[in-house]
């Protein structure tokens, strides 16, 4: 698969043995404002970011999950894999760099060195657990 040209990749998923790069175009956007284009192709998908940098991505059934850092804050970008319509979006208060995004029956887990925050995808209320030491990024 082609990088789209001006896309710095910072994300891989592969939903379905579909694969999908996710990144930071050229163009940054409003600080904070974050966009998210799906482009498929017949080789695979790209989704591009512009607004921030992507931290994180996380493929769930018929769905992407995007991280994205918008200087002392992240915003989550839920994204439907088939029409690229945005489902849901969350922000994330004081989260500057995350390690890992999940989707569990709970919600969605956004893991940092220090802690994990539970974000309800439906309200975009969030809860932050600190962990006893620091989670190591494998």
């Amino acid at each position: 698969m082609s990088v789209p040209s001006g896309m710095n990749v910072e994300g891989l998923a592969c939903p379905g043995g579909h694969a999908v790069i996710v990144g930071t175009s050229g163009t940054s956007g409003s600080s904070g404002v974050v966009n998210a284009t799906l482009r498929d192709t017949d080789a695979g998908a790209a989704v591009s970011v512009t607004g921030g940098r992507v931290d994180a991505v996380a493929a769930t059934g018929s769905s992407l999950l995007l991280a994205v850092a918008t200087g002392d804050d992240s915003e989550i970008v839920e994204l439907d894999m088939t029409t690229g319509k945005e489902l849901h979006r969350a922000g994330v208060k004081g989260v500057t760099a995350s390690l890992d995004i999940a989707a569990t029956s709970a919600g969605w887990l956004l893991y940092t060195e220090k802690s994990v925050t539970r974000v309800d995808p439906t309200t975009g209320r969030t809860k932050t657990f600190d962990l006893p030491g620091n989670l190591l990024d494998s």
